[in-house]
This record gives structure tokens, sequence and C-alpha cells, in this order.
């Protein structure tokens, strides 16, 4: 079964033979995720260990373009807190760290802050501005 973005979220583990991984990230995690889902390069590589030998890995996305820390430990910190059970938790980050901090102290904003770009027409909205059509 297919599960991108948060649909599906929380899973619930069905038997003891699974074992649950979660992909956290921004675009370039939510990618993997979505090559992993055909190629099933992670799942071969875990199901050659012998410990997971037996084991039905189930991979999840936790990943969302543009995300960037702190917002994948916030993510994680909240599907733990409704009980969302994960055996392993991969987190696929660098990328939006570097671009975004970029982009965000281009445009005035702190560069720990999440992506600029996207928080631009809320400060406008908020603040009113008439330049900005909406």
């Amino acid at each position: 079964m297919r599960k991108q973005g948060f649909r599906g979220l929380p899973f619930k583990r069905t038997d003891q033979d699974q074992f649950l991984v979660g992909i956290f990230g921004g675009s370039v995690a939510q990618r993997y995720y979505q090559n992993d889902l055909e190629e099933q390069l992670l799942v071969k590589a875990l199901q050659a260990l012998p410990q997971l030998r037996n084991k039905r890995i189930v991979v999840l996305s936790f990943a969302h373009e543009s995300y960037k820390q702190p917002q994948q430990l916030a993510v994680l910190t909240y599907f733990l807190s409704t009980g969302q059970e994960l055996d392993l938790a991969i987190n696929i980050d660098g990328f939006n760290e570097t671009a975004i901090a970029y982009v965000n102290a281009k445009q005035g904003f702190d560069p720990t802050f999440p992506s600029g770009y996207m928080l631009y027409p809320l400060t406008a909205l908020a603040n009113r501005d008439p330049a900005y059509p909406w």
C-alpha cells in the first residue's frame, strides 16, 4: 500500500512480523521514498540483515517538500506522541538546511526558520501588505 505525505498515518502495526521504518526529511527524502516504492532497495537491504530476514518491512513517509530541521524532529515527536510505532527512523536532510537558509537570509528571514518563500505570503497577509495580491 502506498503511503505519501501524512495520509494513512499514524500506521498501526497489524502483526509482530512487521518492521516499521519512517522516512523523514524534505523533498529529497520524499523522492527517495517514492523511488524505494518501485526499487525496494531499502527493503532488500534490511531484509538481508539476519535479524530482519523473516520480517515484513513497511516503509512509511513522514517527509514533506521544503521541510528542514527542526521540522523533521517536530513531525517525529508529534507522531510518536500519537502512538506511532517505529522500529527505525531515517532522516534525510542537508539540502534544504543549506539552500533554504541562504534564501531565507536573502529575504530577511531567520536562516533557521522554515522556508521563507512559504512564509512571506503569510507575513504579508498578516501585515496587510497591499502589494501582495491576497
